[in-house]
Formats: structure tokens, sequence, C-alpha cells
């Protein structure tokens, strides 16, 4: 990620509501940075917060080729998922392409958990950071998030590149992809 972004009061700034991050094979490593530096600014929040403050809810599509060989974070992932804190929640929903006989990819978890996406996305702070490789993944997963603005949201198509583009100008839609 560019240094910009990893800073600390940059990161806070960029992620100050509700997350939706799709990390792709090694594309994970910064999601999980981000990840940590959330649990601790919410730990520290915790204690100063009244438990009426609504927590920050964060989906994870994580994915890789099988859980076995390259579940990168595979038990800190599941660790995760168990140890929810009340003012930050987790939720992990992994893509392993080789394990079965159709492959799948996160773009398809973004598809079978649209409504948890659009709840998410509806939040006028929630931002979205896709991180991984600069072949199709990145469009992929943009026409996902299109596709699940549309069936969930009821946004005819130009609604929907509208909204992506909003968020895009608002930096709350980041694509960190290399090759």
């Amino acid at each position: 990620l560019r240094k910009a972004l990893l800073s600390r009061s940059r990161l806070c700034e960029a992620f100050k509501g509700p997350a939706i991050l799709v990390g792709p094979g090694t594309g994970v490593a910064p999601l999980r940075a981000i990840l940590m530096q959330m649990g601790l600014r919410h730990q520290d929040e915790g204690n100063r917060s009244s438990d009426r403050d609504p927590p920050t809810d964060v989906l994870l599509f994580f994915g890789c080729r099988k859980r076995n060989a390259d579940y990168l974070f595979g038990q800190e992932w599941e660790d995760l998922n168990t140890r929810q804190r009340s003012s930050f929640r987790v939720v992990i929903h992994s893509a392993f392409s080789q394990d079965q006989a159709v492959k799948e990819y996160v773009t398809h978890k973004i598809s079978s958990h649209a409504q948890e996406v659009w709840r998410l996305l509806q939040h006028p702070h929630c931002s979205v950071l896709v991180a991984g490789s600069a072949r199709k993944m990145p469009e992929d997963v943009r026409q996902a998030l299109l596709e699940v603005l549309q069936r969930c949201g009821g946004m005819d198509s130009p609604s929907a590149e509208t909204f992506i583009s909003n968020m895009v100008k608002t930096r709350r839609y980041i694509v960190e992809a290399w090759s």
C-alpha cells in the first residue's frame, strides 16, 4: 500500500466506519495490517465510548487456491472470527478456488453475501479496499459490487456506477493492485 494510506492518522481517517476488505492471495497482507490497526483503535476507543455506540463491522473476503496449502494467516482469521469485541466485529468469508470441482473466487463470496455487503455499503462512512493481483481481480470485484448495488439496492446500472464513482472520489473505494 501507499505509505500515506498506512500511516496511522490517514488510516484512521480512511476507515472511520464499516469496511469491506477484499484480498485474494498476498493481497491479504496489507488488509491484515489494516485490521490490526482498526482493532487497536477500537480497543483504545472502547475504553472511552459508551455501550450505545454502534459497533464497526468489517467484512473480509479472502481467496486462495487451497485451504491446506496457502490459507495465509488462516488460524489468525479463525481466531478473529471467534474473538469479537462489542465495538469491532469482523466476519471473514474465504474462497478456495481449487478445493472443489467448481472454482470459487472472492467475487462469488461477495455475491453470495450480497445482503451483508449491501448493509455496509449503505453506511455513509463505509470504505472498500481491494488489494492483490492487478490482472482481472480488481475489475471483477468492482463488477460484483455493482451487481450487489443493483440486486440489493434496487439501483439501475448508471446509478450503481455513480455510487462506486462517488466512493472513489471520496477515497472510500481504494484499489491497491500489483502485477
